[in-house]
This record gives structure tokens, C-alpha cells and sequence, in this order.
């Protein structure tokens, strides 16, 4: 990352910022297989009713559940002359918000046992993501400007305003439980199953004029 017409003094100023997550999504898919489409989704609607039912069950509402994909599919066996119609398959996959962390183990077992034959994924994340960005970003902004006086000190000249800043690590916008749920789970200390701290990572580019 560079500046394409150099100008007075240009750093890059990095911070984070770290909070324990207060909420889980788990991504889940039901899969049903039948010899008619219609079938086959009437199957997976099932099982999925039963799946959010068991998701109320541990507290989780209904607007924390999302649907995020439904898609039905002609399954075939064998080859050439071989190939026969194994059958129509009808996948659901769906993504629900736990704000409660000592309900995702036994959300799990029972989605499972309700039908949901494929778990794809959990991850955890905080309601507190957009503070800590601001103050991350605050952060490395000064990180910037203080590293930028201190080369304008070591150069002998004086440290001019912003006249130029460049966010370089930008977030993409986020959308759905599944996207703003952080998927990794860094190991915490004592119990190899317990989520670590979501870190929040900032970046920019600042340039600064010379003061004459």
C-alpha cells in the first residue's frame, strides 16, 4: 500500500481492540431426500419447523433464525446407459443467533436430534463489534500521528496537517447472522471448548504535510 504522488510524511497506524463474545450463530442445513420434489420439500419444511421449535425450546426467537438458502435438486446414480433418477433433493440451511453461550451445547444436540443432519459451522461474536471498530480505528489513527511526529522530529522539520487518509483495512459490509458471526474460535485458557475474545483489527494510511 503507497501513495502514488509522495507528499510531507505518510505512516501507517494499526490498533485492536478485544471483547469476550456474548452471542453464538450456528449454521445448520436439513437435507431430505424423496422420489417427488414436492415431497422432498414438504420433508425438509418439516423437519426444519422442528428444528426452530427445538431452537425455542433454549430461548432462541424466532427473528434470531434466518433462512438463508432453499434449494431443490435432481440426484442421479450410475453413468451413460446406467444413470437412473436416484430421487429429489430439497436442502434448507438456516443460521440462528444464541445470546445465551450456555445454550449453543444443548442447541446443538437437540437440533440434531430434531433432523438437522448437517452442522456447518458455529461461531461467535459480540453486539459490541461497531464500538470496538470506532475505538480501534481512533486508536490507530493517533498510533499514526505519533509515529509521524516522531520521524518529523528525527528529519528536523515540523508536522504539517492530514492532507491525506486511507482506510487499509477496510470492512465489508456484512449482511445475515452467518456473515457477521466470527467463525474462528481461538482455544481459551482452562477449557479447550470455550470461545476466545473476538478481536477487531483497524489500519490506515495517513499522510501529513511539512509545516514551512
Amino acid at each position: 500500500m503507497g501513495i502514488d504522488q509522495p507528499f510531507g510524511i505518510a505512516v501507517i497506524g494499526q490498533a485492536t481492540a478485544r471483547a469476550e463474545p456474548d452471542h453464538a450463530v450456528i449454521r445448520f442445513a436439513v437435507n431430505r431426500l424423496a422420489g417427488q420434489p414436492s415431497q422432498a420439500l414438504d420433508e425438509a419444511r418439516a423437519t426444519t419447523t422442528a428444528a426452530r421449535r427445538s431452537l425455542r425450546d433454549h430461548g432462541v426467537a424466532d427473528d434470531d433464525v434466518e433462512s438463508s438458502r432453499t434449494n431443490v435438486q435432481s440426484l442421479w446414480d450410475g453413468h451413460g446407459h446406467t444413470r437412473r433418477l436416484a430421487g429429489h433433493q430439497c436442502r434448507i440451511e438456516l443460521a440462528a443467533r444464541v445470546r445465551s453461550l450456555d445454550a449453543v451445547e444443548p442447541c446443538l444436540v437437540d437440533l440434531v436430534e430434531a433432523g438437522a443432519d448437517e452442522i456447518l459451522g458455529v461461531g461467535y461474536d459480540t453486539s459490541r463489534r461497531d464500538e470496538l471498530l470506532a475505538d480501534a480505528r481512533r486508536r490507530a489513527v493517533e498510533r499514526a500521528t505519533a509515529t509521524a511526529a516522531l520521524y518529523a522530529e528525527a528529519a528536523g522539520v515540523r508536522l504539517g496537517p492530514v492532507v491525506h487518509l486511507d482506510d487499509t483495512n477496510p470492512v465489508g459490509a456484512r449482511s445475515g447472522l452467518a456473515a457477521r458471526a466470527a467463525m474462528s474460535m481461538p482455544e481459551a485458557d482452562g477449557d479447550p471448548t470455550a470461545p476466545g475474545s473476538i478481536t477487531v483489527e483497524a489500519s490506515v494510511l495517513v499522510g501529513f504535510a511539512i509545516a514551512p
